[in-house]
């Protein structure tokens, strides 16, 4: 599953977890340096939709480091959610 979010950005998973994609560089992160997900809100319209402030997901990883993305992000939710399942209930994306 890849997932867009900005120009230069995007999410790819796998069954042993993400590659975020940021312009050039890419970082790999396990399912196991993946300490919290954080989804909250839910999507809406308007101005709160607009400004990517309806809802985001904050991962938290080993040392420290956090990846957020919101709705700005393709379909952020299902993301949260894949992402939520590997982390929480060990239910990695199965490769399609």
């Amino acid at each position: 599953m890849r997932i867009a979010r900005t120009k230069g950005e995007c999410f790819e998973l796998y069954e042993q977890g993400i590659v975020h994609r940021v312009a050039d560089a890419a970082s790999v992160i396990r399912w196991s340096d993946i300490e919290s997900v954080r989804p909250r809100g839910m999507v809406q319209q308007g101005a709160p939709h607009m400004f990517g402030i309806d809802f985001q997901c904050v991962l938290r990883l080993t040392g420290g480091r956090r990846v957020k993305f919101n709705t700005y992000t393709d379909d952020a939710v299902t993301l949260a959610a894949k992402i939520d399942a590997a982390v929480n209930r060990e239910t990695p994306p199965q490769p399609s």
